[in-house]
């Protein structure tokens, strides 16, 4: 009857719990239904629902005043909550000075927290069974660990624990400790290996940065870094502040380092990372020399400052939570000052949840204390700036008095749902193009007009069109074309979005917005198929072999240039790699319009080489499975889609980065190739009027591609222009062959335009005289 066994119950002979499965045999079965038929058989004695019971106790509820303060017994000594000057828990006295804190006592009198808004501490995972914690944690289908691939992140280092603890520690439970925001709930990740070594790799990392904001994370927390830049990490960073929270954008922040160097560490060091350094009790930084010192053994490090430092926040002596339901005052780094930070965004996001990412971030960093004595002489974004400080002493009550109140009653659901697709590849079609994508959300999609959507345009029409995908069960949708003539193409997008009161949305590729219907607003990279006989050219590349450093970690980029301009419809690559320990190697393939594919990184453990290793979307073990082992030879998927390259123009270099990530191993890159797969009648189909097309990217920086029809051979000219009508440069003043999607490339930072001095951003137009009869204008957004 489609059910499975949840229990066989020990105090009752032959009873058991049962869940129902797929909605019993009939598909709409509920449980009374289900029970009935049991009791129809000859096997069953007796079958009845599990009913749920409350209200049955005879007594009157008594209400219990809440105290002021949280009654957790270590609050008093909390001093980066509230410092006295005298309540630093050490060994040896330490006089403080009162109020270098991040003052957060007051800050609960407007908002404790959200139970509906969720961080995540993306570490060493969680002692899910933590008195203090594990009311806090989310619902544990949100749970991932990247480590092990699974959904159970146990602790197994003592890391993530106590990092945690500083965000959401339970408060008013009589125990421990209570966290900063200890209303509000976390995603417990796992992306590091158990003790001592507390192993991991790019991949592991990169997976559980985008396991979080794609379930729903408002703020992510990153106490670990080191090495250098490697693009597993740095894109899913990227998307999470670009595109999570709705497109409102997900806030992350990573400690700075404790090397006591003017090198903030990686990821920290991002622009889109908030990057929080140590603060002493004393108003300083956290130096071998500041006045946490004297404390001990452990106090003798300093943390990281320069360039790329936003705030700093307490991170000595800080009052932890640790497994086995223990608890100290033995927090210590900036792993600590880290989430302590990202817990004050997330009572900004409590108070209002309609800011965008951008605004909690001014608030966060206007609102610092230029605390101790440390001269604030530089100017940027979000005021005055020091280069050990940042902008200063992040402070609880000022940031949320900074906040307007808005969006808080409103935070029911932050999951969005996930989307799974299986695209067409390009080929001839006799009937309508077709796919299936499995799209699922934990609380239910939207059905209607909010069903999951398809939008396209085909190359020669570009208005937008859009249908409703088709259930057919599993959650498996699928989505149809228009039968098309031969050598037409489709760009398109899907999108879904859930049943909350502000509904979530997602789209694939990521990156779209809008609810009501789901993603109206497209994204900006576009899948495409094309009705067309194709054929295979390959190009390989000549700069090789390159050598691989085995004494520092190292990243280049290898080049396959004069690529002819056609239409892509699908890419392979294949490499050649001499290495040993293969888990230290990235490799990420670059269009010429930048679009950048991870195609392996951090797989292979302790294994050695890449022999003819080649990467395709088709292929039946991905690169990142268990079935794949190394020295790797034959084809695997990689990580990324190598189909968000379809539709693209191939013309121009494209690229290979490399990035080895470990010392004592090197090796050498040997070679590398593309198959490209073209269309052979590419040219049937001509445009049956001068139309300018598009650019793209848009928004761009530096570079952008200007898309255009020429239906007969004409002269065309593209000028681009300012919003005040000035001419900024003519791209283009020649004769063109009749051609559907010509185009011309604008990169603002061509040495020879401008005499090098590129252009600010801002609004442009860009402008097409065909004969000079024909003329069309359309816009473009510059960002830098």
């Amino acid at each position: 009857f489609k059910t499975r066994v949840i229990e066989k119950v020990s105090l009752f002979d032959n009873v058991y719990l049962l869940a129902i499965e797929s909605n019993g045999t009939d598909g709409k079965d509920n449980v009374f239904d289900v029970a009935n038929k049991y009791v129809l058989t000859q096997f069953v004695e007796f079958a009845q629902p599990n009913f749920i019971r409350y209200g049955m106790l005879l007594e009157e509820k008594f209400e219990v005043p809440q105290s002021p303060l949280p009654n957790d017994t270590m609050l008093p000594k909390m001093w980066d909550l509230k410092n006295t000057g005298s309540n630093v828990p050490s060994d040896n006295p330490i006089v403080s000075t009162p109020g270098s804190d991040a003052n957060v006592i007051p800050a609960w009198d407007i908002t404790t927290g959200n139970p509906n808004l969720l961080v995540s501490i993306v570490d060493t995972g969680m002692d899910t069974n933590q008195v203090d914690l594990r009311s806090r944690l989310s619902d544990p289908l949100l749970w991932y660990d990247a480590y092990e691939n699974d959904q159970f992140p146990q602790d197994e280092y003592g890391h993530g624990t106590p990092v945690a603890s500083i965000v959401i520690a339970e408060g008013n439970n009589t125990a421990g400790i209570v966290g900063v925001a200890y209303t509000c709930k976390d995603i417990p990740v796992r992306v590091f290996g158990p003790a001592p070594e507390g192993f991991t790799t790019d991949l592991i990392l990169g997976k559980g940065l985008n396991w979080a904001w794609m379930h729903g994370a408002s703020v992510i927390s990153c106490s670990w870094g080191g090495g250098i830049p490697t693009p597993l990490i740095t894109l899913a960073i990227q998307n999470a502040v670009r595109y999570g929270r709705n497109g409102k954008g997900t806030l992350v922040f990573g400690g700075a380092g404790n090397d006591d160097t003017n090198k903030v560490i990686y990821p920290a060091s991002m622009d889109e990372v908030i990057a929080v350094g140590g603060l002493s009790p004393c108003n300083e930084r956290k130096s071998k020399f500041s006045c946490d010192v004297p404390g001990g053994p452990f106090q003798n490090w300093g943390a990281c400052w320069g360039e790329p430092l936003d705030v700093v926040a307490p991170c000595t002596f800080i009052a932890i939570a640790t497994g086995n339901n223990t608890w100290c005052y033995c927090g210590n780094g900036t792993s600590d000052s880290s989430p302590l930070a990202a817990a004050v965004a997330a009572l900004i996001m409590s108070k209002n949840n309609n800011l965008s990412g951008d605004s909690v971030r001014s608030i966060l960093e206007r609102s610092c204390v230029k605390a101790g004595n440390y001269n604030y002489n530089i100017q940027k974004v979000h005021g005055s700036w020091n280069e050990e400080m940042g902008y200063g002493r992040v402070d609880a009550r000022l940031a949320l008095d900074m906040t307007p109140p808005g969006g808080s009653s409103s935070i029911d659901d932050q999951v969005p749902p996930i989307i799974k697709i299986f695209p067409q590849e390009s080929r001839v079609f006799s009937t309508n193009i077709s796919f299936t994508a499995e799209i699922y959300d934990l609380q239910g999609l939207a059905g209607g007009n909010n069903t999951p959507k398809l939008y396209y345009r085909t190359i020669q029409h570009p208005s937008i069109q859009s249908s409703f995908g088709s259930y057919i069960g599993n959650n498996l949708y699928r989505f149809n074309f228009p039968l098309i003539p031969r050598s037409e193409g489709f760009y398109y997008y899907i999108s879904a979005q859930d049943i909350a009161s502000e509904p979530n949305v997602v789209t694939y590729p990521i990156g779209g917005r809008g609810v009501n219907p789901p993603g109206n607003i497209a994204p900006p990279k576009l899948m495409f198929v094309r009705n067309t006989s194709t054929y295979d050219t390959i190009f390989a590349s000549a700069d090789v072999p390159i050598p691989i450093s085995s004494s520092i970690e190292t990243t280049f980029v290898s080049l396959l240039p004069n690529i002819p301009g056609k239409t892509v419809l699908d890419v392979n690559c294949t490499i050649n790699v001499e290495h040993t320990f293969d888990a230290d190697l990235t490799f990420s393939l670059i269009s010429p319009l930048g679009t950048e594919i991870v195609l392996a990184g951090g797989v292979g453990w302790d294994g050695d080489n890449f022999n003819n290793t080649t990467f395709d979307d088709e292929a039946s073990i991905s690169i990142d499975s268990s079935a794949a082992l190394p020295p790797f030879t034959g084809t695997y998927k990689p990580i990324d889609k190598l189909w968000l390259f379809d539709g693209e123009n191939s013309g121009g270099t494209w690229k290979l980065r490399v990035t080895d990530n470990g010392r004592q191993d090197g090796g050498a890159l040997i070679g590398w190739g593309v198959k490209f797969k073209f269309a052979r009648d590419e040219n049937i189909i001509l445009p049956g009027s001068f139309a300018l097309v598009r650019n793209y990217p848009n928004p761009f920086n530096p570079k952008t591609r200007i898309v255009f029809n020429v239906p007969r051979t004409a002269n065309i000219k593209i000028t681009i222009y300012d919003i005040s009508g000035r001419e900024v440069k003519t791209l283009l003043n020649e004769s063109r062959p009749a051609r559907l999607e010509d185009y011309v490339d604008f990169d603002v930072d061509d040495p020879s335009f401008n005499d090098g001095k590129g252009l600010a951003s801002g609004v442009y137009f860009y402008n097409m005289v065909a004969d000079g009869k024909f003329i069309e204008s359309k816009r473009m957004v510059l960002i830098k």
